[in-house]
């Protein structure tokens, strides 16, 4: 399972998207869930862009996403103080890689492994 926390303006992460969203495509039957969660100050901007990846983004690699900000949003994984921020984890849900910033290539190596 892998977590994406971003903006819809980060820059960095729009090359780490398009990767995710390919290998969420060829690996979606595989015990891999990818959710996004968007951390953007207000509900306009989330819908901008949810808007924008129902016409630019093709159906199979599109992921669940989740607006962070909305009510009823809860979650575990504390302050978020970079954008983007990874969390990889296993079956059992442990955690086994926490990146702050871009995916690095040793991260798509645990993301692999722990798909086995």
């Amino acid at each position: 399972m892998s977590r994406q926390f971003f903006t819809s303006g980060c820059n960095l992460y729009s090359n780490d998207l398009k990767l995710m969203r390919e290998f969420y495509a060829g690996n979606k039957t595989r015990n891999f869930v990818l959710l996004g969660v968007n951390m953007d100050a207000n509900k306009t901007d989330f819908m901008q862009y949810m808007n924008l990846i129902a016409l630019s983004v093709p159906a199979a690699q599109r992921f669940p996403i989740v607006w962070r900000n909305a009510p009823a949003h809860n979650d575990t994984f504390g302050t978020i103080t970079k954008k983007p921020t990874h969390f990889v984890l296993d079956k059992t849900h442990k955690l086994v890689v926490r990146r702050e910033g871009v995916f690095q290539p040793d991260d798509w190596d645990e993301l692999w492994t722990n798909l086995a």
